[in-house]
Parts: C-alpha cells; sequence; structure tokens
C-alpha cells in the first residue's frame, strides 16, 4: 500500500494524512476513491488486516482530522459542523455547536 503525505502528491486511492495509534492497533488516514469523489476517514485495524470506511465523503468530504493518542476517537470538520467519530465502534456523531457570537 503506497502511502502519501498530501492527496496531490499520490494517485487517487492512495491513503494519505496518516496517523498510527499509540498502542499500534489502528492506522487511521484520509482517502479518496479512485473513481473521483470526496475523500472519507478510513481505519486499517492491524489485528484482523482489514480497511474499514468510518466517514463517508459525503458532500465536501473529509481533509483533516485529528486522533487521541490511541486513534480511538477522531473529530474531523465537514460542511462547517465538526463530527466525532468512535475508530473502534465506528460510530460518528455530530457535536452541537452554537453559531458564530
Amino acid at each position: 500500500m503506497a502511502i502519501v503525505e498530501d492527496r496531490a502528491a499520490g494517485p487517487a486511492g492512495a491513503p494519505w494524512r496518516v496517523t498510527v495509534g499509540g498502542d499500534g492497533a489502528r492506522v487511521v488516514f484520509l482517502r479518496r476513491p479512485a473513481r473521483g469523489g470526496g475523500t472519507g476517514l478510513w481505519v486499517f485495524d492491524l489485528a484482523t488486516a482489514t480497511e474499514r470506511l468510518v466517514a463517508d465523503p459525503a458532500g465536501t468530504g473529509i481533509n483533516r482530522y485529528a486522533t487521541d493518542a490511541g486513534a480511538r476517537v477522531a473529530v474531523f470538520p465537514r460542511e462547517g459542523r465538526i463530527h466525532r467519530a468512535d475508530l473502534v465502534t465506528g460510530v460518528v456523531t455530530t457535536l452541537p455547536a452554537r453559531g458564530p457570537a
């Protein structure tokens, strides 16, 4: 699997903005589909050697994210809202936020 730091530097389908959890159990990355479309948030589980899409690239897609030290939880902005993804269960929620002051 080729890994690139920036999506502009690599082909569609290649993982980019890669994060390895502190416990080594998960690798989190962004990927846009080879057929075009927005970028989604993915997790690779080292124990099972499987990948899964955690947050689909609906709308504008996902261009950045942050995780906790163990890469168990990620947050990311999409379409003006903040989302929280549980990277173990795959549950994604939109965080409540007030508008600009």
